[in-house]
């Protein structure tokens, strides 16, 4: 009876931690969009007001916080290496996508600014850094949205699974 105890006990708590996985996502992309979106302020900064060369507005962008630092730290170390810019940020963008809790969508929207960084004048990149952040901020507001209307479905979802489950063990 004990082990049948123990057993019902372990996969209840197999429950509520894929629920918990399962919301994980959820909760990490708001403050991943919130961080990417106030990296591309730094650099909006550091390109318009500053005239600073891209691979170092690269890395000042990169202290806003851990995927930003991930992106743009990544993107300057390549344009230090001799990369043009757009391909610098186009391939860091696709090392951080396989790790992040992003969307296509995000990736789209950062893709289309990889696409222009570096290739044109500071006010219209000031203005395409500008509408990037726009896109970013949009996708947080329903990144937050769907994060309050499921990020607990998931939670009570995995418990209600592994209650079930450790019930019909009994």
């Amino acid at each position: 009876m004990l082990l049948r105890l123990l057993g019902a006990g372990a996969v209840f708590c197999a429950g509520a931690a894929i629920g918990w996985q399962l919301a994980q996502p959820l909760r990490r992309r708001p403050e991943e969009l919130r961080s990417l979106a106030a990296g591309l302020a730094l650099l909006e900064t550091e390109i318009a007001y500053g005239a600073t060369p891209l691979p170092a507005a690269l890395e000042r962008a990169a202290s806003a916080g851990p995927p930003a630092a991930a992106l743009y730290g990544r993107a300057a170390a390549l344009c230090r290496q001799g990369r043009l810019p757009s391909e610098a940020l186009e391939e860091a963008l696709a090392e951080l996508y396989a790790n992040s809790s992003l969307t296509a969508a995000d990736r789209q929207a950062l893709s289309l600014l990889a696409r222009v960084l570096g290739a044109s004048d500071r006010a219209d990149q000031a203005r395409h850094l500008r509408l990037c952040r726009e896109r970013l901020a949009a996708a947080e507001a329903q990144a937050e949205a769907e994060r309050q209307r499921h990020e607990r479905v998931y939670r009570q979802l995995g418990l209600a699974a592994g209650a079930a489950a450790a019930i019909l063990l009994l």
